[in-house]
């Protein structure tokens, strides 16, 4: 698994830069770990950055996010307060993952019952003197 210190938010921005370009075909789930102020929202919202995505906050008191742009369909899950289960799944997500879709969710293992997609964990754990050590595969 590969493994990075970021030192600045300058170099975890360069990062979700660096992984959002690695993504391919076009049905992603990412999901994203770590304790609360780690910067996996700042993540996600590089990554949407990328994709011309600009409005991307931190959704924990609305747990979803949809967001589209002409070429690529997001959908932003954050399960800081609520987990997620297949009937919320199939209800709430399902019918906004249109092709070409990403998938970014925080706060989840990998859920089970999405099938044969491109399945991509990062992690990321902040050290004594405040770097982010982050993983990913």
């Amino acid at each position: 698994m590969p493994r990075l210190k970021s030192r600045s938010i300058q170099e975890t921005i360069e990062f979700a830069h660096f992984f959002a370009s690695k993504l391919s075909g076009s049905m992603n789930v990412v999901y994203l770990t770590g304790a609360v102020g780690c910067g996996k929202t700042l993540i996600c919202r590089e990554i949407c950055k990328y994709f011309n995505i600009i409005d991307l906050n931190s959704a924990s008191f609305q747990n979803i996010s949809f967001f589209s742009t002409s070429s690529l369909n997001v959908v932003h899950c954050d399960f800081y307060l609520n987990k997620i289960d297949e009937l919320a799944f199939e209800e709430n997500i399902l019918p906004l993952l249109m092709p070409n879709w990403l998938m970014l969710v925080e706060w989840s293992n990998p859920v089970s019952f999405l099938g044969d997609i491109n399945h991509h964990s990062i992690h990321i754990e902040v050290s004594n003197n405040n770097y982010r050590d982050i993983s990913w595969c």
